[in-house]
């Protein structure tokens, strides 16, 4: 499904993930692939803009995870986690999006390479930003600009990505000027 998504044939995937999900309701398939197939099909709706429908898909996927005894560090949970915040996202629910994956993040175990995989700094700079925390977002950017241009080089695309997201948190903090001078260097 997700190879449909990227190929923009997302109806594909979310027949799929549906056919899928009519297997498991009618008992062919177990609950955790009743879970996968949940999570997948949230990635299909979430990628045609069916936030409601995608956020009641992932929710539901991780809570079977969850009774199935699934780890919070699990790349399923994951997979399903993410969904639930990219639900919240589209649905321009910061505030729930921000806790939801603040909260994740706060019951991955002791596990280094589970949190690293899980922890994504555009992300908490942009729910940062999105929440009024721009002080704590425009640290995170620059951050990681500073770090990715002495590691690459000034025109490197990671370097680039995190100028790009320094100029979205300024925006979002009023500094057009600021914003404007980061794009330019895009």
């Amino acid at each position: 499904t997700y190879a449909l998504v990227r190929q923009g044939r997302a109806q594909e995937a979310i027949d799929v993930a549906q056919e899928n999900l009519a297997l498991w309701r009618a008992g062919k398939l177990n609950d955790v692939l009743g879970a996968r197939w949940n999570y997948r099909l949230a990635t299909s709706l979430i990628s045609t803009q069916q936030y409601e429908a995608g956020l009641a898909a992932a929710r539901l996927s991780d809570e079977m995870l969850q009774r199935a005894g699934s780890s919070a560090a699990s790349h399923t949970r994951w997979l399903a986690r993410h969904e639930i915040v990219r639900g919240l996202i589209g649905l321009k629910r910061w505030k729930d999006a921000d806790e939801s994956y603040r909260e994740f993040l706060a019951v991955m175990p002791a596990d280094v390479l589970a949190k690293t995989r899980a922890s994504d700094w555009r992300l908490l700079a942009l729910l940062a930003a999105e929440n009024g925390r721009y002080d704590e977002a425009l640290e995170l950017a620059e951050r990681y600009h500073r770090y990715r241009t002495r590691l690459y080089g000034a025109q490197h695309p990671q370097t680039r990505e995190a100028a790009g997201v320094r100029a979205v948190v300024r925006l979002l903090r009023g500094d057009v000027k600021q914003a404007m001078s980061d794009y330019e260097e895009l």
